[in-house]
């Protein structure tokens, strides 16, 4: 029964995740190595969503919903990383072994404004929190990586598996009276990733002593679902997907690398369909994300 529809949707976050850590390696005969590193890791974030719709129904009566949520926080942590490897011949390999993280400190702010006015409904929800406790978790990971030289050429694999991450509170708020309808309200902002695995592979080829090419693919899946990516801080829930093509080569006394690579991916965007549906049933809207990149390095000095 909507004449007349106008709407807004729009996402805004980002993040940082620093890592620092010790390592402390040993060899284990000649073809063996053991590795381990502590890490403390500071992880930032911030994210805003904001929905607006408006519309004029066939009876002329008004209708206006308002949906605005956003948050930052950091947290400290912990874990630790510890890594195998293996070399005979023509064979190399790799294992590792990431540790869930440790909390050890953190704190954020919250705040969400939700509105709905027409002619028969008025709701309204609108509350900010600050310093609230905040923690991020990092999940148990496994790592896997093999080389194969064959004769000019190398194969070169990759892969880890990231264990899931059950529901919890990123930022524990406190309960509070919605203003219309009156009723209790609780305001936590919720974590939680799905099981996923990375993979790449590559190749490099020595097409002479002085010049060698590069191809690889990879996939940088993410454990956040659509359903918990609308429910918390999570940037996005972007799949994506590379591709690279590059050389090594030499020029007199220099050594030159070049490259250029192309990433895609694309995710739903539930909130501007559902503004396309106030109009035209059937619509669905999508975030596409591109991106293209070059690489140059150069050795001087080289024999």
């Amino acid at each position: 029964d909507l004449e007349d529809v106008v709407g807004i949707a729009r996402v805004d976050g980002e993040y940082s995740d620093f890592w620092a850590g010790l390592t402390y390696s040993h060899a284990v005969g000649s073809h063996f190595g053991l590795g381990l590193t502590l890490y403390g890791a500071h992880r930032t974030q911030r994210r805003r969503t904001e929905g607006i719709e408006e519309a004029i129904t066939t009876g002329g009566s008004p209708f206006v919903n308002i949906d605005i949520a956003g948050g930052n926080y950091s947290a400290l942590r912990t874990l630790a990383k510890i890594g195998g490897y293996f070399s005979s011949g023509a064979v190399s390999a790799g294992v590792t072994v990431t540790t869930p993280s440790l909390h050890i400190t953190g704190s954020g702010e919250y705040g969400t404004n939700t509105a709905t006015f027409s002619s028969d409904t008025t709701a309204l929800l609108a509350e900010v929190q600050t310093g609230l406790d905040a923690e991020y978790k990092s999940p148990l990971s496994v790592g896997l990586g093999l080389g194969w030289q064959i004769g000019k050429a190398r194969l070169n694999a990759s892969g880890e598996w990231f264990d899931k991450i059950d529901p919890y509170v990123v930022m524990q708020g406190e309960d509070f009276v919605q203003q219309e309808p009156e009723q209790v309200v609780s305001f936590d902002v919720v974590q939680a990733m799905d099981e996923v695995i990375n993979w790449a592979l590559g190749v490099e080829y020595a097409f002479k002593e002085s010049v060698v090419g590069y191809a690889s693919f990879g996939t940088d899946a993410t454990g956040n679902t659509d359903e918990i990516e609308r429910a918390d801080l999570s940037l996005n829930t972007f799949d994506l997907y590379s591709a690279f093509l590059g050389a090594d080569f030499r020029v007199k006394s220099a050594r030159l690398t070049v490259g250029a690579g192309y990433g895609w991916g694309s995710q739903a965007a539930p909130r501007i369909t559902d503004v396309l549906e106030g109009s035209d049933e059937g619509r669905e809207a999508k975030f596409v994300y591109s991106r293209l990149r070059f690489l140059f390095g150069f050795e001087l000095g080289v024999d």
